[in-house]
């Protein structure tokens, strides 16, 4: 009986790091297939598995991470086993890193950490400036975390290897850069008592890994920093916004708070702002119209006595609605005003006030709304009237801002000064002058209801 030659083409590869696999191409006339496995290319090989004729294939589970085994396939016929292949061989990596992340330490440091690898019995830790090039080896370690120096402001890559015997797992890659500058919107502001102000962070460079800011008030009884960088003047004096960056680098702002004089204290909330552009007809932005308008308002408004003017954003800034009579609680609102355009079909037109339910404010709101549209219908808007807006509750006012300014101690209305969707009352809308128009119409309304004089 003549001998079977020898499966070509077998292959070994590692699998996982308990893993590999044997494939070859089948032999003409073979009953089985033997697989045998040596750690020497040369000798040492013996069989750990005989399979049927129909494979050509297997996975061999026996083996240990950080091992290279050498395998040969034989076909065997009628018991008796053929010529044995060429080797091949397959590495046993341990499994990649998982988990790997790169975080401040504070300073001029970062911390690596990751999760334990199956089969490794070490890691190597690998550094670059560069994505793809040029790492170098920097740590070997048991442990699972690493703490390395860095210079603030360059982005560094590491690559992190496990590691067994002389067998390195693929690599898991993460990036870190710390700021080397930081940057606030404005180095000095100027506030009265009561008012707000945000600030805003930038960074050199424009992306850091860890843009977290920690913010903090020289003199809080002059005036406070929240968590998000919204300042709140409380009391007259100066003090010095601090923001500092994970790696301890700093902006300061120096804020100066004045102290106000009494009066009747307006807030007026131009609605939208942000990513909200509310109603859009054209090139017409309700966000950018309402802000306008108020702006004209509060100029007007301050023209008389006894009165204090302040916004709930006074650029293109998105607020949330609760956001809004909070603002306002914090100016000590006596009244909240909410500046909005009205978007329906286009034959439609005019302006239009919603007021509160509530019976504290219902009667004397009512009041104030008639004597804007008096003054806007002045201006040839057609008068839509004063109305209110039950929620679904039956019970409590519809609309957000009002309810709220309710429940905050203060009348809030809705101003709809116009439809921005109107082919009649675009033109207005459409000209500084025509937007002037409407804010010193409201303005009007308002000194003549609570008989404010000019100064």
């Amino acid at each position: 009986m003549s001998v079977s030659d020898a499966p070509t083409n077998v292959k070994a590869v590692g699998k996982s790091y308990k893993s590999a696999k044997i494939t070859w191409k089948k032999t003409k006339g073979a009953g089985a297939y033997a697989i045998y496995r040596s750690t020497s290319k040369k000798s040492g090989y013996t069989l750990i598995k005989t399979v049927s004729k129909s494979k050509s294939s297997y996975k061999d589970k026996t083996v240990s991470a950080g091992t290279k085994y050498y395998y040969k396939v034989c076909a065997v016929t009628r018991g008796k086993e053929g010529k044995m292949s060429k080797a091949d061989a397959a590495k046993i990596k341990p499994a990649a890193v998982k988990n790997l992340t790169a975080k401040s330490a504070g300073g001029k440091y970062t911390t690596l950490s990751w999760s334990a690898s199956k089969g490794a019995t070490v890691y190597y830790i690998y550094r670059s400036t560069k994505a793809n090039k040029s790492y170098k080896k920097i740590a070997e370690t048991t442990d699972l975390t690493l703490k390395t120096k860095i210079k603030n402001g360059k982005t560094y890559y590491y690559r992190v290897y496990a590691r067994t015997g002389k067998i390195n797992s693929d690599y898991t890659q993460v990036s870190y850069v710390n700021p080397s500058k930081v940057y606030l919107s404005s180095n000095t502001l100027n506030l009265e008592s009561g008012e707000t102000a945000k600030l805003t962070v930038s960074f050199k460079p424009g992306k850091v890994s860890d843009s977290s800011i920690t913010w903090s008030s020289a003199n809080t009884k002059i005036a406070t920093v929240s968590s998000k960088g919204m300042i709140t003047a409380l009391g007259a004096g100066v003090t010095t916004i601090t923001a500092t960056a994970c790696n301890g680098i700093t902006a300061t702002c120096e804020v100066s708070v004045d102290q106000e004089v009494s009066g009747m204290v307006i807030v007026l909330d131009p609605g939208h702002g942000g990513n909200d552009p509310g109603a859009v007809s054209g090139s017409l932005r309700e966000k950018d119209l309402t802000l306008k308008i108020s702006q004209y308002t509060k100029a007007e408004l301050e023209k008389y006595n006894g009165v204090i003017v302040k916004m709930t954003r006074t650029t293109d800034t998105y607020l949330g609605l609760s956001e809004r009579t909070a603002i306002a609680k914090n100016y000590g609102a006596d009244l909240f005003i909410s500046q909005h355009l009205n978007s329906a079909a286009s034959s439609a037109n005019g302006a239009e006030v919603f007021v509160s339910l509530n019976s504290n404010y219902n009667a004397s709101s009512t009041q104030l709304a008639s004597k804007i549209l008096y003054r806007l219908t002045g201006l040839g808007l057609n008068n839509r009237g004063v109305k209110t807006r039950r929620s679904s509750d039956g019970v409590n006012d519809y609309y957000s801002v009002i309810r709220n300014s309710v429940s905050r101690g203060f009348p809030g209305i809705i101003v709809e000064s116009a439809f921005i969707s109107g082919s009649d009352d675009r033109e207005i809308l459409s000209t500084e002058a025509g937007l002037k128009s409407l804010g010193v119409a409201t303005a009007t309304a308002i000194a003549e209801n609570y008989g404010l004089s000019k100064k």
